[in-house]
């Protein structure tokens, strides 16, 4: 907080000072020396001001008048050599009276709003070494007598509105290191003057209106380290003298109208690091010259006409984390020395007329993260080339003669996002693995030859928690073989895919099957009643206690007597909760598992509308399988008991923890968040997902529980109703008054 306050502090002194600074009466008198204090004010011993450096700042109070450059006063500021107002709010025009500050050597007026033309006087600065007038919104053209400021070393009129050519006089500014002119509307052609710079480091004049061929004069400048003349409209082709800037590390000529042939000269450019020749009409093969780029990170030769295969030389690329050759004419093979770049991130040959198969190499990409090789004439199986992409989250494939099957492999691209294999001939069930990839949220399978079920776990993965299992059908399309009980298009799966000679054998078996069983079920029933006869009542085997959670394979007399001796025969002390109609109990039983009895008092067990109640809940319940509903382990219904054992969850309803400080501290709005996905999962699944759909009609936080680790969980489908869609309902109310679902 502290610093907080001496930030505001802080700021506020320098906004104030900036329009103080904009005001006169501080120049009357300079003797007083008050304005030296002032924030980002440095003066000479005589009171003169030498330096203003105010950026970083903007009054919103400040009305726009105040904050005009031209309110300052220029001719009070004789000695000044620096004037940095960069991101200081400062509007309007570029006053002419700024040609008085002939001491200047440092002017940033960046990122500002200021507009109108680049004053001519501005070009009397002949001490000037850094102007600096980008992110504005200047227009018109740049002066002519620019040439005078011979002592520039770095002019920067980035993202303006200026219009016209280069002035031929650019080619005076002999100490420039710094050129840069993004992103204008600048015409006309590169000017041959520009040759003349030749301790130019740095020139960009992408993105303008630049036409014709690129100079040969360009390629004087030697010492260029980064050339950006990218997005122009220059024509002609890439001069065989591009090889003269040895020292180049930036190259970018993408979207020109460049035709011809990569010059083999490229090979002298072995300090290059980035490379961009993208869209453009270039011809002709990848150089094989390439090979000598050795620190090259980024090649994009997307979108020409090059033709001829990619050359096995791109092996000795190893620093490559980028590599695009889409939108081409290449044949042949792809080669597996691309499995050598072991530090690619992207790899795009998309619409090209590559072969073969999916090299085994590939598998060694193992920093891949985005492959597109689509619209390709690619055949053979995805895996186990692809199997070792651990790190890959966008697959494209389509369009290809892809065979074979995807299978279980798919889980070992487990960063997987996006994947499109449509338009090719796999076959084959759809893996139950995709589920498991937890990014997944898009996955293009139409148009193949998979066979069997679309599963709902998938379906329910890819759609949102708005859209239904239909919007999803564009993407398993054209599939034959394909069935889902969820998408039209579709047919339904079919309860038995076996031939009527295999349900013949079934029936057979099931007939042997269950003689088997009666017979040893009788001599089970006969050894039992024996022992009855022969033990003790009171030497009882510890292994008859029943497991609740597998209760339908256990005596329903034995879990009842555990769950009477874990309740003490429901003595209160296992209470946790009451409601109007029943009671919740806590019981840990001889296993060591803790469950949940929801019991009903003994009053409402003999109301025919509470036993419905009761009956519709394990109907309910033992027809849904979701992980955020409430999992029901057994029941008993008995002319003195009635009761459901649940799942127990430790943290209680939601009611409870919203209601408790404590606990409602621990519930951080990211899990409240995911309190909300759970129960909309859980609810999408009852009204899409089941047959007939189910619609709970009393979700209340009461109802909601939750674990230990604050996850949610939906319960209480006593008034949960099954709902025949051909069957018309009369509305009545039938749930908790203020939680009652809008119509």
């Amino acid at each position: 907080m502290a610093f907080f306050i001496i930030h505001v502090v802080k700021a506020s002194l320098q906004d104030s000072h900036v329009f103080s600074l904009l005001q006169t009466n501080w120049c009357e008198d300079q003797r007083t020396k008050l304005h030296c204090q002032w924030q980002g004010i440095n003066c000479d011993h005589s009171g003169h001001i030498t330096q203003i450096t105010l950026h970083d700042i903007n009054d919103g109070m400040a009305s726009m008048e105040q904050r005009m450059l031209k309110n300052l006063n220029f001719t009070c500021l004789p000695n000044l050599a620096t004037l940095d107002l960069s991101k200081a709010g400062v509007v309007g025009i570029i006053p002419q009276e700024i040609g008085t500050l002939t001491k200047l050597t440092h002017l940033d007026l960046s990122d500002n709003v200021l507009t109108g033309e680049i004053p001519l006087s501005l070009t009397n600065l002949s001490h000037l070494k850094v102007l600096d007038l980008s992110y504005n919104q200047l227009n018109g053209s740049i002066p002519q007598q620019l040439g005078n400021l011979n002592s520039l070393v770095s002019l920067n009129l980035t993202t303006n509105a200026l219009t016209g050519a280069i002035p031929e006089s650019i080619g005076l500014l002999i100490n420039l290191t710094h050129l840069n002119m993004w992103n204008n509307q600048i015409n006309g052609s590169i000017p041959i003057s520009i040759g003349k710079l030749e301790n130019l480091l740095h020139l960009d004049l992408n993105p303008n209106y630049l036409s014709g061929p690129i100079p040969l004069a360009l390629f004087r400048l030697t010492k260029l380290i980064h050339l950006d003349i990218s997005n122009n409209k220059l024509n002609g082709s890439i001069p065989k003298a591009l090889g003269n800037l040895t020292n180049l590390s930036y190259l970018s000529l993408h979207t020109n109208q460049l035709t011809g042939s990569i010059p083999s000269e490229i090979r002298n450019l072995t300090n290059l690091e980035y490379l961009d020749l993208l869209g453009n009409k270039l011809t002709g093969s990848i150089p094989r010259e390439i090979k000598n780029l050795r620190n090259l990170k980024s090649l994009y030769l997307s979108q020409n006409h090059l033709n001829g295969s990619i050359p096995t030389e791109i092996d000795s690329l190893r620093n490559l984390t980028n590599l695009e050759l889409s939108l081409n004419h290449l044949t042949g093979s792809l080669p597996p020395q691309i499995g050598n770049l072991r530090s690619l991130v992207t790899l795009d040959l998309k619409q090209n007329k590559f072969i073969g198969s999916i090299p085994l190499e590939f598998q060694f990409l193992r920093n891949l993260t985005y492959l597109d090789l689509s619209f390709n004439e690619i055949t053979g199986p995805i895996f186990p080339s692809l199997i070792g992409l651990s790190s890959i989250q966008n697959l494209a494939l389509s369009s290809n003669r892809i065979n074979g099957s995807i299978g279980k492999d798919i889980e070992n691209l487990s960063e997987l996002d996006s994947m499109d294999v449509s338009n090719n001939n796999i076959s084959g069930i759809i893996p139950t693995q995709f589920v498991n990839l937890s990014y997944l949220d898009y996955l293009n399978l139409s148009h193949n030859n998979f066979r069997g079920p679309i599963q709902d776990a998938l379906l329910n993965k890819l759609s949102t928690p708005t859209s239904g299992h239909e919007l999803l059908s564009d993407l398993f399309i054209g599939n034959k073989d394909l069935c889902c009980d969820t998408i039209s298009v579709f047919p339904n799966c079919p309860r038995s895919s076996r031939s009527k000679k295999n349900i013949t054998t079934v029936k057979i078996l099931l007939i042997i099957i269950s003689i088997i069983f009666f017979f040893t079920g009788f001599v089970v029933i006969l050894k039992r009643y024996l022992k009855t006869r022969n033990v003790q009542p009171e030497a009882k085997s510890s292994t008859r206690n029943g497991d609740i959670f597998s209760i339908w394979n256990f005596d329903g007399k034995i879990a009842f007597e555990d769950i009477i001796k874990a309740t003490e025969e429901f003595d209160i002390r296992y209470c946790i909760g009451t409601g109007g109609y029943g009671s919740v109990y806590r019981a840990q039983l001889p296993s060591g598992k803790v469950i949940a009895l929801k019991k009903l008092h003994g009053s409402e067990i003999e109301k025919p509308a509470l036993k419905e109640s009761f009956l519709n809940e394990v109907e309910t319940l033992t027809k849904i399988r979701h992980k955020s509903i409430v999992q029901l382990h057994g029941y008993c219904l008995h002319k003195r008991n009635m009761f459901l054992i649940y799942e127990y969850m430790e943290k209680g309803s939601l009611f409870y923890v919203l209601n408790n400080d404590k606990e409602a501290v621990d519930l951080s709005w990211s899990k409240r968040v995911n309190v909300i996905k759970s129960l909309a999962h859980a609810l999408s699944y009852m009204h899409h997902d089941c047959t007939p759909s189910i619609v709970h009609r009393d979700v209340t936080t009461t109802n909601i529980l939750l674990n230990s680790e604050l996850e949610a969980f939906l319960s209480d489908f006593g008034t949960a109703r099954l709902v025949d869609p051909d069957f018309s309902y009369q509305t009545m109310i039938a749930c908790t008054y203020g939680y009652i679902a809008p119509g």
